[in-house]
């Protein structure tokens, strides 16, 4: 979900540059996504999957196509439109993105000042806020509607403004349920504005894509901010231990030692958690 929500940011403040994540590259101009080295379906079997071709059709085209890409040879022949083609090179794109969502990356970094790729390289254009909420609404369920609802009752939700999508891309429910939360709002609070289904489904996104956030307790008991890196963790993990370790308490009673323990033992699961140690 990392590069999902990644996606989902630099699609909303417009970005240009280029993403690495790992070894593959992506780039981005205004919050669309140009080209992307990721190996993907080809586009006469997107043509073909999608019944706009037949399979020998294609398979004639790849043979006699000479220097021409398959979706230009197909074109060439009358066979699909440049709509269809449009079309294809859109979809080719997505599933890149999606495979790329499937990937389990070590390293991302951003670089604003890269050169555009050159235009031989270009593809159709992508917006990736508009991907990456239907890459969310997609695995959407009953199941997980259970389990967002279970995870966020009784906490106040926080909605990232800066992130939220825009309203003119939002019907009526929607645009509701954003305008509650200009406040942080419990999951009660906001049953009013929508359906139950309606309103988990867009909650969803806005939780998969990083908008809306409710607070951790791991968080709050190590005292740090949503998207601490790892020495902010760390750092502050051995502060609470400094301060809840019962041996720096030589003059506690019994009870306020059995209290540092218990609150150190949560610590200590805090940590693990935000870490993913052990």
């Amino acid at each position: 979900m990392e590069f999902v929500r990644l996606a989902y940011r630099l699609g909303r403040e417009a970005a240009t540059g280029r993403l690495t994540i790992d070894k593959h590259e992506l780039y981005v101009r205004r919050g669309y996504l140009t080209y992307t080295d990721v190996a993907g379906a080809r586009v006469g079997q997107i043509l073909v999957d999608s019944g706009v071709a037949d399979r020998a059709t294609v398979e004639r085209a790849v043979a006699a196509r000479g220097p021409r890409l398959t979706g230009h040879a197909l074109r060439a022949a009358g066979t699909v439109t440049d709509a269809d083609i449009d079309a294809a090179l859109r979809r080719q794109a997505e599933l890149r993105l999606a495979r790329l969502a499937e990937l389990s990356a070590d390293s991302y970094r951003f670089d604003p000042d890269a050169p555009a790729p050159p235009a031989h390289r270009s593809g159709r254009p992508v917006a990736l806020a508009a991907w990456a909420r239907r890459h969310i609404e997609a695995r959407f369920d009953l199941g997980r509607a259970r389990a967002l609802a279970a995870s966020l009752d009784g906490q106040r939700l926080v909605l990232h403004k800066q992130l939220a999508p825009d309203p003119a891309d939002l019907d009526e429910l929607e645009r509701a349920i954003l305008a509650a939360l200009a406040t942080p709002r419990r999951l009660v609070e906001l049953a009013a504005h929508a359906p139950e289904r309606r309103l988990l489904a867009f909650l969803h996104f806005l939780v998969g894509a990083g908008i809306l956030d409710a607070p951790n307790p791991a968080l709050d008991l190590l005292g740090v901010a949503a998207g601490s890196d790892a020495t902010t963790l760390k750092q502050a993990y051995r502060r609470r231990v400094r301060q809840l370790h019962p041996d720096l308490h030589p003059g506690a009673s019994a009870d306020r030692r059995r209290a540092l323990e218990t609150e150190l033992v949560a610590v200590n699961e805090a940590y693990r958690q935000l870490t993913k140690i052990g």
